[in-house]
């Protein structure tokens, strides 16, 4: 459900975002893209987690997820999503490396996870 909302308000916001910033600027990640994405993660629905690199990699082409107040959120997210780095689905593993390479600084711990996944 909490997944459904996302995807429902996120297309809306992000088109409010790209119309009043420039290409390169990009507004704070709000709390409740945080708190959604992390709760899909734990969602018992099959398909929901995979759902979630996809929906990252969209938002954070356009919000910063690193120079947030919800840092900790956003550190947290990025972890979550270097495991879909090994997903058994090509897309997703796709959709995980682009997000975590799209947010930045919050997900700088997780490099070395990808640098031992260039090695296989």
């Amino acid at each position: 459900m909490l997944l459904m909302l996302l995807v429902c308000l996120c297309p809306s916001t992000l088109l409010v975002a790209q119309d009043e910033k420039g290409p390169n600027d990009k507004e704070d990640v709000p709390e409740w893209v945080l708190d959604g994405l992390l709760s899909a993660l734990d969602d018992p629905e099959p398909g929901v987690a995979e759902f979630v690199p996809l929906l990252a990699d969209a938002m954070s082409r356009h919000f910063d997820f690193a120079a947030t107040d919800h840092k900790k959120k956003s550190t947290s997210l990025a972890k979550r999503l270097a495991e879909f780095c090994t997903h058994r689905d090509r897309d997703v593993r796709s959709s995980a490396a682009e997000a975590l390479g799209l947010l930045g600084l919050a997900a700088a711990e997780q490099a070395p996870t990808l640098v031992e996944l260039l090695k296989d």
